[in-house]
């Protein structure tokens, strides 16, 4: 027997086509999703010397889940780390911007992000960009940043 062949899909013509019928988010989620996302970049990269952990995740409040919240805040305040940014005065400053959908899922959108950095220091100023992969999760309060990791790290 010959299998069924499956209905045609047309694009262009008059009545135009709407992605969101094939995924598993609508347009205001993905609007949603977008905005905590780069929310979410403009404070990762936004420190200082001066700032505690429990500031530094504060900022973020609403954008991130409790979990990774949690996780941030452990990061940021590691012996090591927390000591190099105090001994060298460091302040750092960002903006972010999506630069494609990586993946996405029933209730999670990965995007990847590109987010420029300026750290001030006592040995002078530098600037960069990394792109990072951002997991962003549907729950009860909206979209949250749920994963943040080097775009270029684990699986892609």
């Amino acid at each position: 027997s010959t299998p069924a062949a499956a209905p045609a899909t047309t694009i262009g013509g008059g009545g135009g086509v709407n992605i969101y019928q094939w995924l598993p988010f609508t347009q205001q989620d993905l609007t949603a999703a977008s905005r905590a996302t780069v929310a979410f970049a403009a404070d990762y990269e936004n420190w200082s010397y001066t700032e505690p952990a429990q500031a530094y995740v504060a900022k973020m409040n609403g954008l991130v889940t409790t979990n990774f919240a949690a996780s941030l805040q452990n990061s940021y305040a590691t012996p090591g780390v927390a000591a190099l940014r105090s001994a060298q005065k460091q302040i750092s400053t960002s903006s972010g911007g999506i630069a494609s959908i990586r993946s996405f899922g029933t209730g999670s959108i990965t995007f990847v992000v590109n987010i420029a950095q300026r750290l001030a220091t006592t040995s002078g100023t530098s600037n960069s960009t990394k792109q990072y992969a951002v997991t962003v999760v549907s729950n009860a309060t909206g979209w949250q940043v749920n994963d943040v990791e080097l775009a270029g790290a684990g699986n892609q």
